[in-house]
Formats: structure tokens, sequence, C-alpha cells
């Protein structure tokens, strides 16, 4: 039996515009996305992974208040032309079916737009690191040490290692 999570979860900031998803999926192709609500309702987009198997979110292409922390829990889910299963994915070394997304509201935000990095941990696989992270903060930027599976945002907020806002 295996007890290991089948979905990474991540936070970000409200303010997001859009979410890197450095997830190592099959190079140059299309996936049809899902983004299941907290109300059980199903929202479907496509994007096209880039050669290192990465794609791009935009938040724009959703209702509005849908990514926003009155949005509640998301789950996104990735599908390969005429699969029913969700596409398995790596991040840090592990693989996963799904990312839970946790919405926080940034105090003092600037209104300016945002990219979230999924992930935020730099196992060679992203080819980016938070620009906005602070190296010396556990969890952030490329300074980190043992691997960061929660997250944090561009944004300057931060989370712990499982995912949840740092106190």
């Amino acid at each position: 039996m295996n007890n290991c999570p089948t979905c990474y979860q991540h936070t970000i900031a409200s303010c997001t515009q859009t979410i890197q998803l450095n997830i190592k999926l099959a190079p140059n192709a299309t996936y049809t996305i899902t983004v299941t609500d907290k109300f059980g309702n199903v929202f479907v987009t496509s994007a096209t992974t880039n050669s290192g198997g990465a794609l791009t979110l935009d938040v724009s292409n959703f209702p509005p208040y849908l990514f926003s922390s009155y949005g509640g829990t998301l789950q996104l889910q990735f599908y390969a032309s005429n699969n029913c299963n969700p596409a398995p994915f790596t991040i840090c070394e592990v693989e996963y079916t799904c990312i839970i997304i946790k919405v926080v509201e940034v105090l003092g935000d600037d209104g300016s737009n945002h990219t979230a990095l999924i992930p935020c941990c730099d196992d060679g696989s992203s080819g980016t690191t938070n620009p906005d992270a602070d190296p010396n903060t556990p969890g952030e930027g490329s300074g980190s040490s043992g691997g960061n599976t929660g997250g944090g945002t561009t944004s300057g907020g931060s989370t712990g290692g499982n995912g949840e806002p740092k106190p």
C-alpha cells in the first residue's frame, strides 16, 4: 500500500496572474488542464508544454475570484490527448498526479502582476529560481537546503515546507 501523497501542495498569492508549472510533463505536448474548485465545479483549459515539459497557466482564462483567497482550495490535473487518467508529473524527484493550490491574501499588494513558480525548489528541473525569495530563508530561492516540496511565491510571500504559510 502506497501512503505517499499523489497531489503536490502549493500556496500562491492572490495577486498571481500566471502560474509557471515546471513539472516535467511530456515535452512539446498539448494537455487539457482541469481546475476543480471547493464546490466540485470543474473548469477546463488547454496548454502546450515547452521542450522541458513545463507549461504556463494564465489565471485570467478562469472566472474572476477563482484564483483568489475567497476561492478556497483548487485542484489542478493534466490530461494528455485521448487519455482519461491524469498525467503523472515530477516535482523535486517525486511523482504526482495533481496539484492542490491554496490562494492566500497578500497584505500590501501593489496591484502588479505576479508569476507563481511551481515548484520553487531548485532540483535542476525548473531552470529558474525564485527571484524575490530570500536565499537565507529555508524553502526559498536556490539557496534552500533539503529541498522544498511546499512552495512559495514570486510576490515575496513564502510558505513552509508543507505548503502552509509561515507564521
